[in-house]
Order: structure tokens, then C-alpha cells, then sequence
């Protein structure tokens, strides 16, 4: 018998650096905006069968409120056991249907909110513009789809299928768009990322005080790709604007957004403890290329492709080292 179980992902190397990612944004809120930000928050998950973002948010911010939204009875069971603290709710219903309620329970907190979906849907637009749409205090939002551009394939020739495209998305995508090849994922990547930011404008029209200011967006690959945007509502009555945004993480690596630069690749290798080790005392190395310092100072192929390849790798590790990982085997 084929049993299906559900993905890993608190064992994911480039889903764990999305997480931290996350954890950075708001520590930089929390450090250069104003302290006790998080304390008086509100942090909205899909904690998933693992509770794993919960986990960190609760590390990290131990005052901050916490709520997972789960709608599947045997993965609420699963959390309940797998509850990483006492000041968690867990609301048992799809997103759409408990967002007024969690709305309700901010209480004029500030609202933090991961909408992280296995798949890439018109209700997953509709989630966001909805959620965008509700809050009016300080919130940050980040959401996470499967970008996979083999979805969107005929089964016949491998081209793109655009009439899946235009049903889900035709709203939110130039014509002109809907006939590219996107044979590239990057090509793809920018196509998620622009329906994403063209439903904000949407939601939020030019004449309006509100709007929706990106700060990083990011794609990785543990199996599937996926792809996050992370942002903030801005609304009259919050504590900052799109530009004091963009200025709090102008000097920020990850703020590619801010910079009107491309998605940022979290693509990790595999490393050892031995090999980590030796690569720490050269990090951080503030050479244009760090992969080739790495490279040489490891001496040897991380993967199965020739030396640029792990050039390449060893370059994105260099940027997100300080998120990465550590899985330990133990013996109950």
C-alpha cells in the first residue's frame, strides 16, 4: 500500500532559510522601528503538521501572540500534539472563512501574517486581497505558493498551458504575458511575482491612502519550487509609509524589492558538520565572488555537477549561512 504522508519541511535546507528570513524582517522591525513591536503582535500561520514556524516565532518573539489556521482534522490533531508552547489557538477552517475572526482577536495589534499555500490557485489571490483589503492596523504579510511552471504544462507537447494561466490569473496578467514561452523558472518566477503585485495594486488603486509596499521576494526548490513575497500594508493610521519602509531595509542583503532587484535563489547545498566547520572561519567573506574563496579553501566537488556548480552553490551559501540549518540524528 502507498501511503501518503506530508513533506517535511521543518527537514527542508532552503525552506528553513525562508523561515529565518521572516525571523530577520521582524527583528529589523523590532530593532530599527520601534521596540516592542512584536510584543504587542499578533502572528498568523499555517502551521502545517510540524508547527515549525510557530516554533521559531516563539523562540524568538516569546510575547507575541500566536494562531495556526488549519482545516484538516487529522493535521489539527497532529499540531495539537506538536504544540511548541501553551499560547497557541488553533483555528480549524479554511483562511477565508476565520480571517474576520482573527481580525477581531488582534484587538489592534499588529498583524503578521504567513499565507503558506501548497499550491497556486485563484483563491489563493483571493486570500491576499481579501486579507489586505480587511486589516487597518500596522500588518506584515508574507505568502508563499508552489511557482512550478511544469503545472501549467500541456501533457501533449510540454508548452505552456495559458488557458489554465488565464482562468486563474487572466485578471492580474497583460495578454501579451499570457504568450510568452517561460521556458526559463526565473522567466515563470516573474510572472508569479507580477500577478502577486498587480493584485495588491488592485486592491490598493492610486487614489487611495493605503498601499502595499514589497521589501523581498525569494524562490527555492526542496522538491517543487516555491516562491514568497513578503510586504507590508501601509494604512493612514500605521506607524510607517512605503517610503520609511524602504528606508528601514534599504541596507538590508535580502531587501531585493526595495532595490527593484530580481528574486533572490535560496539554493543550498548539502553539507556536512566537518565541511560547515571549515567553511565558518571564512564567513563572512566580503569578496565579489565568495564561492571560488570557498571553493578553495574546501578543495573538493559538493555535488554532482563539475566545480562551477559548486561554485555556485557555495556563493549562495555564503549569503545565507547564518540560516542554515542544523539536523541532528538522535536515538530515542
Amino acid at each position: 500500500m502507498n501511503i501518503r504522508q506530508p513533506p517535511p519541511y521543518h527537514l527542508r535546507i532552503n525552506k528553513a532559510v525562508d523561515r529565518h528570513l521572516l525571523i530577520e524582517t521582524l527583528s529589523i522591525l523590532e530593532r530599527r522601528l520601534h521596540e516592542g513591536f512584536m510584543a504587542d503582535s499578533l502572528y498568523c500561520g499555517f502551521g502545517g503538521p510540524y508547527m515549525e514556524d510557530i516554533r521559531l516565532l516563539h523562540e524568538r518573539f516569546h510575547d507575541t501572540e500566536l494562531i495556526s489556521v488549519e482545516s484538516i482534522p487529522q493535521v489539527v490533531r497532529r499540531q495539537k500534539f506538536h504544540l511548541p508552547c501553551s499560547k497557541v489557538k488553533i483555528f480549524d477552517e479554511s483562511f477565508g472563512l476565520c480571517l474576520d475572526r482573527i481580525i477581531a482577536a488582534a484587538e489592534n495589534k499588529n498583524l503578521i501574517f504567513w499565507l503558506d499555500y501548497t499550491n497556486f490557485t485563484a483563491e489563493v489571490i483571493a486570500d491576499l486581497t481579501q486579507t489586505i483589503g480587511k486589516v487597518d492596523t500596522d500588518c506584515v504579510i508574507k505568502i508563499t505558493v508552489v511557482a512550478d511552471r511544469r503545472n501549467y504544462h500541456r501533457d501533449n507537447d510540454g508548452k505552456m498551458n495559458f488557458k489554465k494561466l488565464r482562468e486563474n490569473f487572466g485578471e492580474y496578467v497583460a495578454e501579451q504575458d499570457l504568450e510568452k514561452d517561460y521556458r526559463k523558472n526565473e522567466d515563470f518566477i516573474c510572472l508569479v511575482k507580477s500577478i502577486f503585485l498587480t493584485a495588491t495594486q488592485k486592491t490598493f488603486p492610486k487614489e487611495s491612502r493605503r498601499t502595499f509596499c514589497p521589501v523581498s521576494s525569494a524562490y527555492y526548490n526542496d522538491g517543487t519550487t516555491m516562491f514568497s513575497l513578503t510586504g507590508f500594508v501601509c494604512t493612514p493610521s500605521t506607524s510607517y509609509t512605503s517610503d520609511s519602509i524602504r528606508e528601514l531595509f534599504g541596507n538590508w542583503e535580502h531587501a531585493n524589492e526595495v532595490r527593484n532587484e530580481p528574486s533572490v535563489e535560496i539554493s543550498l547545498p548539502f553539507l556536512t558538520s566537518k565541511e560547515r566547520l571549515l567553511l565558518q572561519s571564512c564567513l563572512p567573506c566580503s569578496e565579489e565572488n565568495p564561492g571560488e574563496i570557498l571553493f578553495a579553501r574546501l578543495g573538493h566537488c559538493i555535488c554532482e555537477g563539475d566545480d562551477e556548480d559548486s561554485k555556485r552553490l557555495l556563493n549562495n551559501y555564503a549569503k545565507f549561512y547564518r540560516y542554515y540549518p542544523y539536523f541532528i540524528r538522535g536515538y530515542p
